[in-house]
C-alpha cells in the first residue's frame, strides 16, 4: 500500500527454468522423487481386456533404464520414498488385501503393513502405523521397527470415521495426522514426546 492509498503492483510472473524429461513410455502414474533427487519410482499399468496390473519401475534420475521392482498389484493409489532410499512405500491392493506395504528399492516381495495409514519416521528405519479405517474417538498410532515390532505407541484424538493420513516432519520428531470429520478433514500437529 503506498502513501496515497492506492496500491502498487506486484511482480508475480514466474520465470521458467530448464525442464528435464525423466520418463518416455506414457504409461507412467503416481510418480516420486527420493529426497536427494537421484531416483525416480513410479507405477505403471498393463492391461489385458479388463484385467489390468500395476508394477513399480524405478530409474536413476538422468538415465532411461528402469528397475522394475514390484509386479502385479491389482490397484496402486500412492507411493513414497523412504528417507535413505532403501525402501517406498505404497497403497495399493496386492494379492487381493487392499492396504499399505513396504516395497525394497531393491525388489522383492511386498510387506503388509496396514490397511490404515502409515509413512517412515526416524529417517526411514522406522515406522508410523495408524489403525484399520474404522471410527473411533481416539486413535492409536502405532511406532515400529521396519520389522514390525512395535516399540511405542501415540494417541490422537478424535472422534472422526478414520485416521486418514499420517506425515512425519523431516529432522524434527513433529508429526502430521489428519482425521476424518465429515464433511472435513481435521489436520493435527504432535511431538513425538
Amino acid at each position: 500500500l503506498l502513501a496515497s492509498g492506492r496500491f502498487r503492483k506486484e511482480d508475480t510472473s514466474a520465470a521458467l527454468r530448464d525442464r528435464s524429461q525423466l520418463t518416455f513410455t506414457g504409461k507412467v502414474s503416481a510418480p516420486t522423487v527420493s529426497a536427494d533427487r537421484k531416483q525416480l519410482a513410479y507405477f505403471t499399468k498393463e492391461c489385458s481386456g479388463a484385467d489390468c496390473r500395476f508394477a513399480i519401475d524405478v530409474q536413476d534420475v538422468g538415465s532411461t533404464t528402469t528397475r522394475r521392482v514390484l509386479e502385479g498389484a491389482t490397484a496402486a493409489y500412492s507411493m513414497e520414498w523412504s528417507p535413505d532410499r532403501r525402501n517406498l512405500m505404497m497403497n495399493g491392493t496386492i494379492s487381493g488385501r487392499y492396504g499399505t506395504y513396504i516395497v525394497s528399492a531393491l525388489g522383492g516381495a511386498a510387506r503388509f503393513v496396514t490397511s490404515g495409514a502409515a509413512t517412515f519416521y526416524a529417517g526411514g528405519d522406522s515406522l508410523l502405523v495408524g489403525p484399520p479405517p474404522t471410527p473411533d474417538s481416539t486413535f492409536v498410532v502405532r511406532i515400529a521397527g521396519l520389522d514390525g515390532t512395535v516399540r511405542d505407541s501415540l494417541r490422537v484424538p478424535g472422534p472422526g470415521i478414520q485416521l486418514a493420513s499420517l506425515v512425519s516432519v523431516p529432522g524434527t520428531s513433529r508429526i502430521v495426522a489428519m482425521v476424518i470429520q465429515p464433511p472435513r478433514g481435521l489436520w493435527q500437529v504432535f511431538e513425538r514426546t
